[in-house]
C-alpha cells in the first residue's frame, strides 16, 4: 500500500487555503499556488485522492461559481415561512396604508363642505364628542 503523500498539517494548509480563494479557481491553478505559497510540490490526481480536499474545492467552487451551498438551501428552507409571513404583512400594511389614506381624504372632505354647512358642522362636532367619550 502507498504511503500518503501529504501530512495532515499539509492537508489543513490546503484547505485553508482553497476556503480564502478569491479568484477562478481551477486545479491547475490551486496545484500552482500550493507550489508557491506553501512550497509543497503535487498534482491534480493527488489533490482529488483527499476526501477533505476534494469536499473544500467543490463547495469553494460552487461558492465562486454562484450556485448556493446546502447549507444556505437549508437556511432558506427554515426561513421560509418567515419570509412568507413578512411579505403577508407587507401586503396587509399596504393594504391598510391605502385605507387609512382614502379615509383621511375623506375627512378633509367633509372639513371643506362643512365650513360652508352649519349643519354638517354641528353633526360633524357630534360625532367627535361622541368618540372621544367612547375613548375615556
Amino acid at each position: 500500500m502507498a504511503l500518503p503523500s501529504l501530512t495532515t498539517a499539509q492537508i489543513r494548509k490546503i484547505e485553508a487555503l482553497i476556503t480564502a480563494w478569491q479568484t477562478k479557481l481551477t486545479w491547475e491553478f490551486l496545484v500552482e499556488r500550493i507550489k508557491s505559497d506553501l512550497n509543497i510540490t503535487t498534482t491534480r490526481q493527488t489533490l482529488n485522492t483527499y476526501n477533505s480536499i476534494k469536499a473544500a474545492y467543490d463547495t469553494k467552487k460552487q461558492e465562486l461559481r454562484g450556485k448556493p451551498t446546502t447549507e444556505f438551501v437549508k437556511f432558506i428552507k427554515s426561513d421560509q415561512k418567515t419570509f412568507e409571513q413578512i411579505e403577508r404583512l407587507k401586503a396587509e400594511n399596504e393594504v391598510l396604508r391605502l385605507k387609512v389614506d382614502k379615509q383621511l381624504a375623506f375627512i378633509k372632505n367633509l372639513g371643506v363642505l362643512s365650513a360652508s354647512n352649519p349643519l354638517l358642522t354641528a353633526l360633524l362636532n357630534k360625532a367627535k364628542q361622541s368618540v372621544q367619550n367612547k375613548s375615556k
